[in-house]
Parts: structure tokens; C-alpha cells; sequence
């Protein structure tokens, strides 16, 4: 029903640092690399070209054999100059030209391989809000064979506000939960705030999404706050649709189902066996 893990949510919300890219690409001197890329017939490299600022974004470049087919593709993954928010491309070796197989909003902040540091490999994007914006989009794409080789598709997509709290520790394993009383709110942060302040003239104090009874979702994190109230990092499975929540939009890459993330008070949550 839901393939969640701890430790993926512990892999994409607890800080740390930069995706360790030395791991997976090829180690390329800088003249090998610049020859390549500047072959490439896409707007991205040709903005690069125009504006002679390649240089500034070569680390942003990555040559990593992602499709397991025994040649390098190219991942770019950043800033683009003149372009609101980060994007993603992965280019790939087609009949002797590299050409774009895959485009998302978002940058890459995790890359993960299925063992052993080879490919194929998963990795996580995240769409950080931009130009006003709140919400902040979490995106995993894992490697699927089909027709002879490997295509990514998107499997998992988490969503919440830029002002959440995140946690420092997980538990061992998921805990499926189910709503026993409504109206039953998410919250960015392990506090009653019914008020409204400074986070976003649209949010009502700390709520994210409110739920009704039966409503499920999945606790990987607990707190407990000044009063001794014990707090929940959830996942919302959206089984059944929030009374009300500021997530609820069409989204850049796809409009696939989501989850929602945020906290919520464990006093009526029921554990489910």
C-alpha cells in the first residue's frame, strides 16, 4: 500500500551534506568535459555558450554511466542563468549525439545506487519555492527497464511548506496511524498556532492541511513540546481528501499523487497493527 521507509525519509529531510557526485562520475579533466558539452544541440548549453559563463557551472555537469547501457550520460543539475529555480537534465548518448532524455524543476539532492555505488541509479529532487511561493516539492525517480533499457519514472512526491520543521531522528521503521477526530490539522512545526503571523498570508498560523476521522498517514518522528504534548512527523496518504490544505495546486513535473509532510499531535491518532 505504501513503500515508504525510514530510512528514505531519513535519506531526503535530515541535513547533510552535498550529494557525494565523486562516487558515481567519471573523474574527467576540465578540456575533456568542456569539449563534450559544447557539442550539445539544447538550450541550456547554448545559453552557457552565448553568455561565456560555462566555466562558472561546469561542476554542475556530471558524466555518469545513469542508464547502465555502457556509455556516459550527462547529468546537469543547479542554477540555470536567466531561468527561475533549479533544473534538472540528464542528456543521453544517442547515435553518436547527446540528446535530452529527461527534464524536471528541481534539483538533485540525493543520488543513490542499488549497490555497490553502480548503476542504475534513484536519486531525490527538490522544487524549492520561488518568487513568493511556500510550497516545497520532494521527488524520488527510480530506474525501471522497459523496451530494452532503463527510463526513470517518478515513484514517491512529498510535499510541504518552506517553514517546516524537520527532524533529527527517526524511528526504526514506519508507524501507520489512523484519524479519530476532526477537524485534525498538520502543522509545519510540533506547537498549537491557531493564529495567524508571519509565515504566509494564506497559512492560518501553523496549519498546513486539515483532515477528517479515518484519514491515514505514516509517523517516522516524535517530539513532544513545552507542554508535554507528544507530536508526530507524518506523512498524509491523502486517502481520504483534507477539509482544507495550502498544497493543493498543479504542480511543474507531473500531478501524480502526494503525500503530505508536517506534524501532527498523536493524542487522536490510532496506531494501526
Amino acid at each position: 500500500m505504501f513503500f515508504f521507509s525510514s530510512s528514505l525519509i531519513a535519506q531526503i529531510f535530515i541535513p547533510r551534506e552535498e550529494p557525494k557526485w565523486h562516487l558515481f562520475q567519471k573523474d574527467y579533466n576540465m578540456e575533456y568535459k568542456m569539449s563534450v558539452i559544447k557539442n550539445i544541440d539544447h538550450w541550456l548549453v547554448h545559453n552557457f555558450i552565448e553568455y561565456e559563463n560555462m566555466d562558472q557551472y561546469i561542476n554542475n555537469f556530471h558524466f555518469i554511466d545513469y542508464y547502465f547501457n555502457g556509455f556516459d550520460e550527462i547529468i546537469y543539475t543547479g542554477r540555470v542563468p536567466g531561468v527561475e529555480g533549479e533544473r534538472t537534465f540528464i542528456f543521453e548518448l544517442i547515435n553518436e549525439n547527446y540528446e535530452i532524455s529527461f527534464e524536471a524543476f528541481g534539483e538533485i539532492i540525493s543520488i543513490h545506487s542499488m549497490g555497490e555505488n553502480q548503476p542504475p541509479y534513484s536519486f531525490v529532487l527538490i522544487d524549492r519555492p520561488c518568487c513568493g511561493d511556500y510550497v516545497m516539492v520532494y521527488e524520488a525517480y527510480h530506474p525501471v527497464f522497459k523496451e530494452g533499457r532503463f527510463q526513470l519514472e517518478a515513484s514517491i512526491k512529498m510535499i510541504t511548506i518552506d517553514e517546516v520543521e524537520f527532524p533529527t531522528s527517526f524511528f526504526d521503521k514506519p508507524v501507520l496511524f489512523e484519524v479519530k477526530n476532526d477537524p485534525y490539522h498538520l502543522r509545519s512545526n510540533p506547537v498549537i498556532n491557531d493564529e495567524r503571523e508571519y509565515i504566509h498570508h494564506s497559512i492560518l498560523g501553523n496549519i498546513i492541511s486539515s483532515y477528517t476521522a479515518n484519514s491515514r498517514g505514516y509517523a517516522f518522528a516524535e517530539k513532544l513540546d513545552e507542554t508535554g504534548r507528544k507530536w508526530w512527523f507524518v506523512a498524509m496518504v491523502n486517502n481520504i481528501e483534507p477539509i482544507h490544505s495550502v498544497l493543493n495546486r498543479e504542480f511543474k513535473n507531473n500531478n501524480n499523487k502526494f503525500h503530505s509532510i508536517g506534524w501532527m499531535s498523536s493524542r487522536f491518532l490510532q496506531i494501526i497493527e
